[in-house]
């Protein structure tokens, strides 16, 4: 993985991107899902500790990471799964 030589990562560019989207024009609160599967999401997943669902994906769990996937499979098996949820909410 190619890193700019800046003193920023996923989890300074996760929120980064939250309080852009909380600026915006009805941007309220939204509740983040990040999945990733690689040792360089673990500062996304701690910096989204507790403001929103964390998920890596692979054998073994990354740190900061509240819950974990097999593989591709299950991610895409579960965002269906959430997609298939959210249409039902009126």
């Amino acid at each position: 993985e190619v890193l700019p030589p800046v003193e920023w990562d996923k989890g300074k560019v996760v929120l980064w991107f939250l309080a852009r989207r909380r600026e915006a024009p009805g941007g309220g609160r939204p509740l983040p899902l990040y999945i990733g599967d690689d040792a360089a999401d673990a500062d996304a997943f701690r910096a989204l500790r507790n403001a929103g669902i964390t998920v890596s994906v692979g054998a073994g769990r990354r740190p900061g990471a509240r819950y974990r996937l097999r593989g591709p499979g299950e991610v895409a098996e579960f965002l269906e799964r959430l997609l298939a949820e959210r249409s039902r909410k009126p």
